[in-house]
C-alpha cells in the first residue's frame, strides 16, 4: 500500500510549478527575450525606411511620374478635380502610368530576317516567295498541327472584309527583340 507522502502531485500545481519554472528561466535570459521582440520590428523599420527613399527618389523628377492635368477649376483657380493618366504625359511620364485594363495582345512571332530565311533572291525579286513557318519542339505531329492551323484560309488583303482577314493570321516581326 502506497503512503500519502507520495502521492503524485495534481495537474494545477504540476502546471503551476512549470509555469514558475518558465518565469525564472525567461527572466535569466532578459536580452534574448527583447532581442526576439525587437528584431522583428528593426526590420520592418529598414523596410519602411527604404521604401520612403525609393519613392521619394522616384516622386523627385516630375518625368518620373504619370503626367496630370486640372480639369475642374473653383472660382480662385484652384485645381478642383485632378486627373491623371496617358492622355495627360509625355513620352518620358507615359511609362509609369497604370494602366488598369490593358489590352489583350495577338501571339507574335519573331521571324529572322528575309536574306537569312531565303537565301535564293529570284523569289524576292518578283515577291513569290513562299510563307516561312518556324515550329520548335520535340513533338513533331503538334507541331505539323499547328502548323496546319496557323493560317485558316487563304489571305487577300484586297477583300472587302480586310479586318476580318487580318484577325485570322498569326502576327510576325523580323525586328530585334529589347531582351
Amino acid at each position: 500500500m502506497a503512503d500519502s507522502s507520495h502521492r503524485a502531485a495534481s495537474f494545477l500545481t504540476q502546471a503551476n510549478a512549470l509555469f514558475r519554472k518558465n518565469l525564472i528561466f525567461q527572466r535569466r535570459n532578459m536580452k534574448t527575450n527583447i532581442r526576439l521582440i525587437l528584431f522583428p520590428l528593426f526590420l520592418s523599420l529598414l523596410v519602411l525606411l527604404i521604401q520612403t527613399l525609393i519613392e521619394n527618389a522616384l516622386n523627385g523628377d516630375p518625368d518620373e511620374r504619370c503626367g496630370c492635368s486640372c480639369i475642374d477649376k473653383n472660382a480662385d483657380g484652384s485645381c478642383k478635380r485632378t486627373v491623371c493618366g496617358i492622355a495627360y504625359s509625355d513620352l518620358e511620364q507615359a511609362g509609369y502610368c497604370p494602366i488598369r485594363r490593358p489590352q489583350e495582345w495577338p501571339a507574335l512571332l519573331q521571324v529572322p530576317d528575309l536574306e537569312e530565311r531565303l537565301p535564293n533572291k529570284s523569289c524576292r525579286q518578283n515577291d513569290s516567295c513562299p510563307a516561312t513557318i518556324l515550329l520548335t519542339g520535340g513533338n513533331r505531329s503538334l507541331g505539323e498541327s499547328v502548323a496546319r492551323n496557323f493560317f485558316t484560309g487563304t489571305f487577300t488583303p484586297d477583300s472587302s472584309d480586310m479586318l476580318h482577314s487580318f484577325a485570322n493570321i498569326m502576327l510576325g516581326s523580323s525586328s530585334a527583340p529589347a531582351f
